[in-house]
């Protein structure tokens, strides 16, 4: 696979898991908190409607313990358990009306039903007061009678009743709330086995609420059967209490299985949930010993003391321990779930944080890996590159880091044979190269003998010869004729020629054989010193010398010197019928470069053989 497409794969790869990750975690966390947002609500309410039996329940009694004590502190207890009913109708509505926003069917009708409730509620509130009223103004005996005749048709069937059926419809919201947020807490893995936990948690304080509320209403029922009894010594008053004990009993069992299982997901509060529950019990076996007295002093015609001895006995049993407060577990429970939807959230992030790292550290090693392999194509290449051929780079891999390693090593395998082959043929041509030089160097010195051979063996003769015809046309013999005169004098021109051409051939070889010695040359002055030798030659001819000033040029002052003075020579040669001739030297800019010349105004000669001007004892037109 491509390293491109390694790349790109894990980029999209990447990108791809996270995304989802993200999302998954992201919505899950989201169905979290909505199941989170309606138990909530569902709890509250459900705490508020509970509140709502149980501070009732309270005022029922603290109205009856007023109009039979008329004390005070009675109808401060009542005020006191009337606020908290008040509270406990907020949180009742408060709560239907935000799961009436939140979309929950029925919450309408849950709304209206708790208003409702509220309305007799509040009308029963004004009847107490005018019975305080009443008693406040001794008219203790009206004011019993209109309790008997009113109250319990406002609390129990207007009140009482619609709180007992909101109680239940409120268990099973929260119970349907409590399986949706445990569906949604299995979404997510790590958090099912604690979200689990502190759910069942939750559940256990709200069966355990229920239980003693139970409780609640079955010794409220007894407590206002007893005082019916007491006040109208009805026995049929005697059988509802009984009725109502096996409630009360079966609630506090309930109460106890409730707490044995919230004491085993919090050991914690064990010990402290156990005394409560031992608390209830041994607080109810107490309020049927005060009954059993208080029905005892009634029989035997002390109806007062009886009703003395429920008013001063019964406050402390409740308050010590029948009551427990366990609004405050149900707090607790509520702000476990909140931990736990924002644990959901953080695990989620910490979840995202983890995947990516794990996939940073795979993108570390990937990115490792290939600087590992550049590093030795790195090293491969300058060590090849500085001329060790038979070093090969090794990676290992398929990718393009590998096909370009074995590409550069079989760069470097063909660069080993070619400079193999490139060795033998330097081998090779070196060895010509002697062999040629070898032979230059036996014509050069074939060309010095021959020179030699011209110098001495040629020239010598040529001497005699022309000095002989010198002799005869010097001499006075007058039976020379004019023809022999003539040639002698064409044999001596010829014998001058041929000097003039054997010098010129000892001059070649003179320039081909010597070394070249640079330097800097004025070129106008060596002009100017030929020219004046060439005025010598002649005094008689006009001749005009153009020479351009300060002309001067990097080379060997000999070499120059013969090719000024053959080009000169030329233009003085073929100037010669002219009747002024001119010469001229200079330079111009040709081709971004300098160029010398010799120029005159003599015989000139065709273009077309200018390629001959430069190739020894080739003439460009004849002599005439």
């Amino acid at each position: 696979m491509s390293i491109k497409g390694k790349l790109i794969g894990l980029f999209l790869l990447m990108s791809l898991v996270l995304g989802l990750l993200a999302g998954y975690l992201l919505w899950a966390s989201f169905r979290i908190r909505q199941q989170v947002d309606l138990f909530i609500p569902a709890i509250s309410g459900l705490r508020g409607v509970a509140d709502a039996r149980i501070n009732i329940t309270r005022q029922m009694k603290e109205v009856t313990d007023y109009l039979v004590s008329a004390s005070p502190e009675d109808r401060r207890a009542y005020g006191h358990f009337a606020a908290a009913t008040r509270t406990a109708f907020d949180l009742w509505i408060t709560s239907s009306r935000n799961q009436e926003e939140l979309g929950v069917p029925g919450e309408a009708q849950d709304l209206e039903r708790a208003v409702h409730i509220r309305e007799y509620y509040e009308e029963w509130e004004l009847l107490v007061a005018k019975l305080f009223s009443m008693t406040a103004a001794g008219r203790r005996e009206a004011a019993l009678r209109l309790f008997a005749d009113r109250s319990d048709q406002l609390i129990e069937a207007g009140v009482l009743a619609g709180i007992d059926r909101a109680l239940e419809d409120g268990l099973n919201e929260v119970q349907d709330a409590y399986n949706e947020l445990l569906m949604s807490i299995g979404l997510i893995p790590w958090l099912a086995e604690d979200g689990l936990h502190r759910i069942r948690g939750t559940q256990a304080s709200i069966e355990y609420l229920m239980a003693v509320n139970r409780v609640s209403a079955g010794v409220n029922k007894q407590i206002k059967s007893l005082l019916d009894y007491l006040l109208l010594g009805g026995e049929h008053d005697m059988q509802f209490f009984a009725d109502y004990g096996k409630d009360t009993k079966s609630a506090i069992e309930a109460c106890a299985r409730a707490a044995n299982r919230k004491a085993a997901l919090d050991p914690a509060n064990k010990a402290g949930l156990l005394n409560e529950v031992m608390t209830i019990e041994r607080s109810y076996g107490q309020v049927l010993a005060l009954a059993e007295k208080a029905i005892n002093l009634k029989r035997s015609g002390r109806t007062h003391a009886a009703l003395e001895l429920v008013v001063t006995g019964l406050d402390p049993l409740l308050d010590a321990g029948l009551m427990p407060k366990i609004a405050l577990a149900l707090d607790d429970g509520g702000k476990e779930i909140l931990t736990l939807s924002a644990t959901a959230s953080r695990q989620g992030v910490i979840a995202v944080i983890l995947v990516s790292l794990f996939l940073a550290a795979g993108c570390f090693r990937l990115i490792q890996v290939m600087l590992t392999s550049l590093a030795r194509l790195r090293t491969g290449i300058e060590t090849i590159g500085k001329g060790d051929l038979d070093y090969r780079i090794k990676l290992g891999t398929s990718d393009e880091f590998g096909e370009l390693a074995t590409s550069i090593n079989t760069m470097a395998g063909r660069l080993q044979e070619s400079r193999a082959d490139f060795e033998r043929l330097n081998l090779e041509l070196e060895r010509r190269v002697e062999e040629r030089t070898q032979q230059l160097e036996t014509a050069n010195q074939g060309l010095e003998s021959f020179s030699y051979s011209v110098s001495h063996d040629l020239r010598a003769p040529l001497s005699r010869i022309s000095a002989l015809c010198q002799l005869f046309l010097e001499g006075e013999d007058p039976d020379l004729a004019p023809a022999v005169q003539d040639a002698l004098r064409r044999i001596g021109l010829a014998t001058q020629e041929m000097e003039l051409l054997i010098a010129s051939l000892l001059s070649l070889s003179q320039v081909a054989s010597g070394e070249i010695s640079r330097g800097r040359i004025d070129l106008s002055a060596l002009v100017q010193t030929l020219a004046e030798e060439l005025r010598q030659r002649d005094l008689s001819r006009q001749i005009e010398f153009h020479i351009a000033p300060g002309v001067s040029a990097s080379g060997d002052r000999d070499l120059l010197l013969v090719a000024l003075a053959n080009l000169l020579g030329n233009a003085w040669k073929f100037t010669a019928r002219r009747p002024v001739a001119v010469i001229a030297f200079g330079v111009i800019q040709r081709g971004g470069q300098r160029a010398f010349f010799v120029r005159d105004n003599g015989a000139g000669f065709d273009l077309k053989h200018a390629e001959k001007l430069f190739t020894p004892f080739h003439r460009l037109h004849k002599t005439e």
